[in-house]
């Protein structure tokens, strides 16, 4: 009776695996859902080397573009105009600052459930 005991194995077919959008393949639970396959089976798989976990870092760099128009701007800022040559910033209460995080609210490394034989995304 060895090997014709308990569960059948829930095979997961592998085009529909790959149809699914990668913002849901961010975490088992909306994975799973979306494959309609319960959170359990899909650890399964990630066990068993038939899915495999990726994170992906994003690394973002100033290029020499954008490090020349904030250099600009910080010398917009320098008031040049001071009866005694001595440079001094220009007062900025009337100006509005806002934190860039609430426009780029993507993560620093996210990790995507993928199968083996897909290419990593970027």
């Amino acid at each position: 009776m060895q090997g014709n005991v308990g569960h059948k194995k829930l095979l997961i077919d592998q085009d529909k695996i790959k149809q699914v959008n990668w913002c849901r393949r961010t975490n088992l639970l909306s994975f799973a859902s979306v494959l309609e396959v319960s959170k359990s089976t899909l650890h399964r798989r990630v066990k068993e080397g038939y899915l495999r976990p990726h994170s992906s870092a994003l690394r973002p760099h100033l290029c020499d573009e954008n490090k020349l128009k904030r250099l600009k701007f910080c010398l917009l800022m320098v008031d040049s105009h001071d009866p005694h040559d001595n440079p001094s910033f220009i007062d900025i209460c009337n100006y509005v600052h806002i934190d860039e995080k609430w426009f780029y609210m993507s993560k620093e490394t996210q990790w995507y459930y993928m199968l083996p034989s897909e290419d990593e995304p970027l």
